[in-house]
């Protein structure tokens, strides 16, 4: 028999084998959805601001997010690319922005004025005192989010694949039983 004609779900198990890919993946999605209400409230008007960048972002983040939720309800693999898409993003913006802080901190004194400047520029609030703080904290916050967004991305593409495998079995299964009653 055909390996493809089958198609053990159960297979598809994450967290220690404790959880369900479709049920973690929807977790994230809820997780995501928190974590972009937080950063949309508290981060842009507490230390930064609301500019183009953000309304991008918002704007990017939530069509994934509802495409996602599109994709769980009709259980179709191909909603949920642009989601798969914002988290590759935002892990390569993640990585360039470690690398251009990390670069920057021990370029000297040049590199670090340089560093307040872009930090003054993108978050208004901050002082030139905690310039520094800042940066090590930006630091340490940028390297957490490349992680999370790594392992929601891991997640969530693993979904996509058990909702491909899932499409293929069910396509081959009917097809099998067309020819069936064809032959």
């Amino acid at each position: 028999m055909q390996d493809g004609l089958y198609f053990f779900g159960e297979d598809s198990r994450t967290c220690m084998e404790w959880v369900h890919i479709v049920d973690a993946a929807k977790f994230v999605i809820l997780f995501d959805i928190a974590k972009l209400a937080l950063e949309t409230t508290l981060f842009s008007y507490k230390v930064g601001t609301f500019d183009a960048f953000s309304v991008t972002h918002l704007s990017w983040a939530s069509l994934g997010v509802v495409f996602a939720i599109i994709g769980f309800v009709r259980k179709r693999y191909y909603f949920f690319w642009p989601f798969l898409l914002l988290k590759i993003t935002e892990v390569i913006i993640a990585v360039f922005g470690l690398a251009l802080l990390f670069v920057l901190g021990i370029s000297g004194s040049v590199g670090r004025s340089f560093l307040k400047k872009m930090l003054k520029w993108k978050y208004r609030k901050i002082e030139d005192s905690d310039a520094i703080g800042f940066t090590l904290i930006l630091f340490l916050v940028l390297l957490l989010l490349m992680f999370v967004n790594l392992y929601v991305l891991d997640i969530v593409y693993r979904a996509q694949a058990y909702f491909r495998k899932r499409a293929m079995a069910i396509y081959l299964q009917e097809r099998k039983r067309v020819l069936t009653y064809i032959t």
